[in-house]
């Protein structure tokens, strides 16, 4: 069940049906703003997922080894872009959507080094995604502060471009006749 919602973000104010992506209207950047989606699952009337779309660079991608048979998991870090001064917000997700762990898997193997210890060695990746069951946490850094970040699922992703070309484009809706592709690589 989707509903409107009225958004106050830095006192600007947006009436928005859940889902879009808000623009700032202060006329100092096109920078997107977060909406959060509340879903409401109709069999189950206790049950709120929270949802964050947004955009922000892919960091320390990694496959994350369970103790389990058949337990091993991808795993990463993004760097959101929010506000209009370049402002970030650290989430640390796993990859859970069938075709955002395609992607992923596809994205690996075509980018070996983006798995290397060496982070100067590895490709800029900037994406555009879906994030659901998200929930604030902590840890202590290296220097004994605490470091806030945000845990969740990545359910999609929308774009994902490597060193500023674009790998990745989900095809428009109102145009889509097949599944997500790749997009051609430049020469």
């Amino acid at each position: 069940m989707f509903q409107s919602y009225v958004v106050n973000f830095y006192n600007c104010i947006f009436f928005l049906p859940i889902g879009d992506i808000a623009y700032s209207q202060m006329g100092h950047s096109n920078l997107p703003i977060f909406i959060l989606e509340i879903i409401m699952n109709n069999q189950t009337s206790s049950y709120f997922n929270l949802i964050v779309d947004g955009c922000g660079f892919l960091n320390r991608p990694r496959i994350v080894e369970g103790k389990g048979k058949n337990s091993s998991y991808f795993s990463a870090t993004i760097q959101a872009n929010r506000g209009d001064s370049g402002e970030t917000t650290r989430f640390e997700v796993r990859v859970v959507g069938g075709e955002a762990k395609s992607l992923f898997q596809k994205l690996l193997d075509e980018y070996p080094a983006l798995l290397s210890k060496d982070y100067k060695k590895r490709p800029s990746v900037f994406v555009s995604f879906r994030i659901g069951d998200i929930q604030p946490m902590q840890f202590e850094g290296k220097d004994g502060k605490p470091t806030l970040y945000i845990d969740g699922r990545i359910i999609k992703f929308n774009s994902i471009s490597v060193n500023k070309q674009k790998w990745f484009s989900k095809p428009e809706q109102s145009n889509a006749t097949a599944d997500e592709q790749p997009v051609a690589k430049a020469a």
